[in-house]
Formats: structure tokens, C-alpha cells, sequence
């Protein structure tokens, strides 16, 4: 079964438009999600129509795995730091511990 979506301006009511060639910061911030200027011939009322077959391409590409991105393990933390057991650390100690 198709579905036939018949679009109109809202000003005059005439099936005649056409793409607006005008294009502002909202047009591409809205465009990726499927929503496009027009320009009606009647009355030269600029408006938007929603088109749901250009939103495919916009979920598709949030539908992706990210690339690069993994993710991170925590590290195991030192007995000492977890229990409260904290010890001051002297230079003996460090090299002892081949530390510096």
C-alpha cells in the first residue's frame, strides 16, 4: 500500500511550489533531518515541509557504531589505597622500589 503525501501552502492553499534557493543557518541545520524550504508561485510565501524519505540518510548515520572509540577498563587500585592504609613514602624506600 503506498501513501501519497500531498503538500500545500499554508498561506493560499496552492499545490504550485518550488524549492527555495535562499539558504540560512536554520536550512542547514534543519535539512539533515528531513525538513526542506519551499517557495510557493501564488503568493511567494517561503515555508517548510517535513519529508520523511530524507531522514533516512540523518538516522542511518546515527544508527553507526562510532570508529575509534573503545572502551576503557578501570584499573585495579593499590590494596593499600583501598583499604585506608595509607604509608609515607621516604627516599629509601623509592630506592628500594627502583623507583627514581
Amino acid at each position: 500500500m503506498r501513501v501519497r503525501l500531498i503538500f500545500y501552502c499554508p498561506r493560499c492553499g496552492s499545490l504550485l511550489y518550488r524549492p527555495s534557493l535562499t539558504k540560512t543557518f536554520r536550512d542547514n541545520f534543519l535539512a539533515p533531518m528531513g525538513v526542506h524550504a519551499h517557495r510557493c508561485y501564488m503568493c511567494r510565501l517561503r515555508f517548510y515541509l517535513f519529508k520523511p524519505s530524507r531522514l533516512r540518510g540523518f538516522l542511518s548515520v546515527l544508527d553507526r557504531p562510532l570508529a575509534g572509540i573503545r572502551e576503557i577498563e578501570p584499573r585495579p587500585m593499590d590494596p593499600a589505597v583501598e583499604t585506608g592504609n595509607r604509608r609515607r613514602l621516604v627516599a629509601g624506600d623509592l630506592l628500594r622500589q627502583n623507583r627514581l
